[in-house]
């Protein structure tokens, strides 16, 4: 797929954006502390908050926010290892919990050649760690060596990714490395940034560049293309994510978010932080939800972060203020959750499932007389005197022409000939009947 197509259609749905309503829709789960990083085993939750801290979700309950240290921090990488030992990751060295025990591994007390740290990772009894932008450190037992990554030091590292075999790949700016034990393989992409590695469920990475989207197969350790960017223009890419159905999200520096289906079929949603939040990552919760973490922005929120999806898009293409996910007719503004229904025409006015079948046990078409029937200027109507009803009319669609409370007759030689319904509506017990009257 080229990307050419796909900014034509993000410059003409800022052109047309008032003829039609695209709007992002999706699930908040959660709502914590300032999240950096993020590690996820099945329905658990390992958040690496700023400061020093992290939060837990086990059992289906958040954690309190746990500190790690009182120092300051900027970041905090995150992971779990097969022993349960949280794995923790800032600019204060390397921190471990377990049980309620903090160690912290730094420059002073162990052997590691840092304490300014980026991210953490961990197969069985190894733990990788991302030092901020210089090397990649690796953990086996007490001991702590640097493993050479990318030969030029100006090759400050970026995103980083472990997959499920064990193998690490980290990122630069138009590099990336897998990283097996200390086997080292590097890719080199020319003219382009690497912004973003995404660990897809089926345990290959998604790589996001300035200019378009990649994806490394880690079964053939080969480079394939997914959108290819105009190769003379910056196109900043962000952030993206892929789910099970082959759904592909991304984001731009614009603001704008890309959502392209495996058909191919893209949406564009403009402008969409303005309501909802920033997308940080995009990651896989428990192993099939595409959901993502990111700053809440809208002012209604009290938390810094939140966790959030699937993201999924509907529309208002009737405008009637009902998303196309609840209304069931969105090409009709008088059929919607909010619509008066009109029983006994076959129509699903309110979208509840099933037209309103009226009783006639106490309300029956013996104490009713419609004439005349074709009518022509006025349709007159007599009641039993003892009733209490509302006479309503409706055309064909549903749509509800005009009401009487009192008058026995409706004037109709403004409508132009056809089929209506005339409604009548007793108060007391809500039954209604429905009379189908022509005009001529």
């Amino acid at each position: 797929m080229k990307l050419e197509p796909l900014l034509i259609v993000i410059f003409s749905f800022a052109i047309t954006q008032a003829n039609a309503q695209k709007f992002l829709i999706q699930e908040i789960f959660h709502e914590i502390g300032c999240i950096e990083d993020i590690h996820v085993e099945g329905e658990n939750i390992y958040a690496g908050l700023s400061q020093n801290k992290i939060q837990i979700f086990e059992n289906n309950k958040w954690s309190e926010e746990i500190e790690l240290s009182p120092d300051f921090s900027s970041l905090g990488g995150i992971t779990r290892d097969e022993n349960g030992v949280i794995w923790y990751a800032s600019t204060q060295g390397l921190f471990s919990f377990v049980n309620g025990e903090i160690i912290n591994f730094n420059e002073s007390n162990s052997t590691i050649p840092s304490d300014n740290l980026r991210t953490v990772h961990s197969y069985k009894d190894t733990v990788w760690i991302i030092e901020n932008g210089l090397e990649v450190i690796k953990k086996v037992g007490d001991q702590f060596e640097v493993v050479p990554v990318f030969p030029s030091p100006f090759d400050f590292l970026g995103d980083s990714e472990l997959i499920p075999d064990g193998r690490l790949v980290v990122s630069s700016f138009g590099k990336i490395a897998i990283v097996d034990g200390q086997s080292v393989e590097v890719f080199t992409f020319n003219n382009t940034e690497i912004r973003d590695l995404f660990l897809e469920s089926n345990g290959n990475i998604l790589i996001t560049t300035s200019r378009g989207i990649d994806r490394l197969n880690t079964s053939t350790n080969q480079i394939e293309n997914v959108i290819e960017g105009d190769p003379y223009s910056d196109s900043d890419f962000l952030v993206s994510g892929i789910d099970n159905e082959g759904t592909l999200y991304i984001e731009f520096q614009s603001r704008d978010l890309a959502i392209i289906d495996a058909s191919g079929d893209e949406c564009i949603i403009s402008g969409f932080d303005i309501e909802e939040p920033n997308i940080d990552k995009f990651f896989n919760l428990n192993d099939s939800t595409l959901a993502y973490f990111g700053y809440s922005i809208n002012g209604s929120q009290n938390e810094c972060s939140l966790i959030g999806g699937p993201l999924d898009v509907a529309f208002d293409n009737d405008f009637d203020g009902f998303l196309s996910d609840v209304d069931c007719d969105d090409e009709n503004p008088d059929i919607n959750p909010d619509a008066t229904e009109i029983p006994n025409n076959g129509i699903d006015e309110d979208c509840d499932g099933e037209d309103l079948l009226s009783s006639i046990d106490k309300f029956s078409r013996s104490k009713i007389q419609v004439f005349p029937n074709p009518a022509i200027d006025y349709i007159y109507y007599q009641l039993d005197e003892t009733l209490d009803v509302v006479t309503s009319l409706y055309n064909i669609d549903g749509k509800l022409l005009r009401t009487a409370t009192s008058d026995s007759k409706i004037k109709v030689d403004d409508f132009s000939r056809g089929v209506y319904f005339l409604e009548f509506q007793e108060q007391k017990t809500g039954s209604s009947i429905i009379e189908k009257v022509i005009i001529n």
